[in-house]
């Protein structure tokens, strides 16, 4: 994701370590890391502004409660987040919910909102999710969030996706 207040780009990533030990003292549970990349123009290159290490940004109790986040800079300090939550089970879940957060910097990000009211397909579980800002108008204004997203019947799994759209104009479908 492009800071046009900074002058770098965002790469967000999801690090999460399955180990037998899961639930026991010293586990790893899922974080969404970040790295910050900016371009030098005087050298013409690009270096990373945190150096070697990724910056954590979130960190969850469950091993698959941030799959595929989606994220999107709206304007000066807005951020939107989107991501599937499977908690524990993976594509095993049927209970599978898309949650929203919102985020002043990029980095501080708010507590997940269940949009499972909203962004859903009847009769489908979601697995990941991608969103994007969309101009329909040709003005040069991104006026609509685009979201493509696989999904898998009830009773199913993740082997019997189907490919969705939906569009919205606040993001939350």
């Amino acid at each position: 994701v492009y800071n046009d207040q900074t002058n770098e780009l965002y790469l967000y990533y999801v690090w999460a370590k399955d180990s037998p030990g899961y639930g026991q003292a010293g586990f790893q549970p899922m974080e969404v890391r970040l790295f910050k990349i900016a371009f030098d123009e005087e050298n013409n290159q690009f270096y990373s502004v945190n150096g070697t290490e990724p910056q954590t940004v979130i960190t969850t109790t469950y091993r698959y409660a941030l799959l595929s986040p989606s994220i999107v800079k709206t304007g000066e300090n807005e951020w939107k987040m989107w991501s599937v939550c499977t908690y524990d089970t993976g594509w095993n879940n049927q209970s599978n919910k898309v949650e929203y957060r919102v985020s002043r910097d990029g980095i501080t990000w708010s507590d997940p909102v269940s949009l499972e009211q909203s962004f859903k397909q009847p009769g489908y579980y979601h697995w990941h999710v991608d969103v994007n800002m969309v101009d329909t108008n040709g003005d040069g204004v991104d006026d609509e969030y685009w979201a493509i997203y696989p999904a898998y019947p009830y009773g199913g799994g993740s082997n019997y996706t189907e490919l969705f759209y939906a569009k919205s104009t606040d993001g939350l479908v």
